[in-house]
């Protein structure tokens, strides 16, 4: 859902920072053992991005995903992300107090994660660094969290 305002994005500060707030150990633990697997109890963390408004304005940017994208690598020890090469791959809509259908496109990316309450928090600071930092300033960012088992 996008406000009507832009602002430039200042992302990468404020990924920074939110790197060197959050210290615990955040990789998915199987990922430590050698040789390293995708394996175990972890939390799941699924985000949708808008790439574009439902008036065909950009929302986030191939330089905004590029930071995302090296933050999940150095915490997470990476991250899975649908192409948006060729465009926005999703759509979705909403129904804002009773007018017609909103739609937008998005991306989404999905995080592997240690199980530990600070990957909790560390998402729950970065979903309020999302809604600020596109290009279109955003009320609200989805980012859902599951407890998963990966085999």
């Amino acid at each position: 859902m996008a406000r009507k305002t832009t602002r430039p994005s200042s992302l990468q500060a404020q990924v920074h920072a939110l790197n060197q707030s959050v210290r615990e150990d955040l990789f998915l633990p199987s990922l430590r053992d050698k040789p390293a697997r995708v394996q175990g109890y972890a939390f799941r963390f699924f985000l949708v991005l808008p790439l574009m408004s439902s008036e065909g304005n950009r929302v986030f940017t191939d330089e905004h995903l590029s930071h995302l994208f090296l933050l999940f690598n150095s915490r997470f020890g990476g991250c899975l992300a649908s192409s948006s090469r060729s465009g926005a791959p999703f759509f979705g809509e909403y129904l804002p107090e009773g007018t017609k259908p909103v739609r937008d496109y998005h991306t989404v990316v999905i995080v592997y994660a240690n199980p530990i309450e600070p990957s909790d928090r560390f998402f729950l600071e970065l979903k309020s660094i999302l809604r600020k930092a596109p290009l279109i300033e955003q009320d609200e960012i989805l980012i859902e969290r599951s407890e998963v088992y990966l085999v």
